[in-house]
């Protein structure tokens, strides 16, 4: 409670003498006037994104811990995602790990619809159905492509680009 008092305190919402202060003497953080809801969201979105250690009472060079944690953390986990080489020593190689993603992915990948099936049920179709129908060849024609190209793309027996 001593801590919530020492920075939280009735003091912030003084009218006679208002809490603020400035980061770097280029942002002045306060506690805006009495205004509508839109002049407070208004406010809040003309504050920065990042800030500095300052603001939170830290010295310069906590940042300088706080990023080196974050890229060592970042490293690590995207050398765990790697395959693990095969020499000998019971691991899989490169071959078999990316073709195991892919057949995973593969496998995820939704079901074709039989447009021709679904027509036919249909019989003449209203507006809305001729919509729907149209709207189900498009989502067969990328469901198609990734299946077809996802298998040779990610073992290199054709290049990725942005229509595949």
């Amino acid at each position: 409670m001593f801590y919530l008092e020492e920075y939280l305190g009735d003091f912030i919402f003084d009218t006679f003498q208002p809490f603020y202060f400035f980061a770097n003497n280029t942002i002045q953080y306060k506690v805006p006037m009495s205004g509508s809801k839109d002049d407070y969201i208004s406010y809040i979105d003309g504050l920065p994104l990042t800030n500095s250690p300052d603001v939170f009472g830290l010295h310069t060079d906590a940042e300088i811990g706080y990023l080196t944690n974050a890229v060592k953390d970042m490293w690590s986990q995207l050398v765990s995602l790697q395959p693990r080489s095969s020499d000998g020593s019971g691991g899989i190689s490169r071959e078999d790990f990316i073709s195991g993603i892919a057949s995973d992915v593969q496998s995820k990948l939704p079901v074709l619809f039989d447009i021709s099936r679904i027509a036919k049920n249909i019989g003449v179709p209203i507006p809305t159905q001729v919509v729907i129908l149209q709207e189900l060849e498009r989502w067969n024609l990328p469901v198609e492509a990734m299946g077809s190209s996802l298998g040779k793309a990610l073992k290199r027996e054709i290049g990725m680009s942005a229509k595949s």
